[in-house]
C-alpha cells in the first residue's frame, strides 16, 4: 500500500522514486529527491494560512488538483506580500 501511495505522489511529481523487489511480499522504498513541485507543495501546505484555505477545498478534489491549488495559493500569498511592499 506504501508503494501504491508513493506512485501516486511520483505520478503528481513531487518525487522521484525507485521501488526494488527485496523478496515475496517486501519491497524497498527509496525515494530518490523531492522535486521542485513537491518543495513548492510542502512549502505551501507548511503556511497555516494556505492550508487552511486548501483544506476548505479538500473535499472535492483529487490528490493533483489540491497540489496545484497549494502551489497557485502560496504564488498568490507571495503576491499579495511583493504588493504590499511595492506600494
Amino acid at each position: 500500500e506504501i508503494a501504491m501511495h508513493m506512485r501516486w505522489i511520483q505520478d503528481e511529481g513531487l518525487i522521484t522514486y525507485d521501488g526494488r523487489k527485496l523478496k515475496p511480499g517486501a519491497r524497498l522504498i527509496h525515494c530518490t529527491r523531492l522535486t521542485s513541485k513537491g518543495c513548492d507543495v510542502l512549502a505551501a501546505m507548511n503556511n497555516s494560512t494556505i492550508w487552511k484555505k486548501l483544506l476548505d477545498k479538500a473535499e472535492s478534489q483529487t490528490f493533483g488538483a489540491l497540489c496545484n491549488i497549494a502551489i497557485s495559493l502560496a504564488k498568490e500569498a507571495v503576491t499579495a506580500a511583493w504588493n504590499h511592499y511595492q506600494a
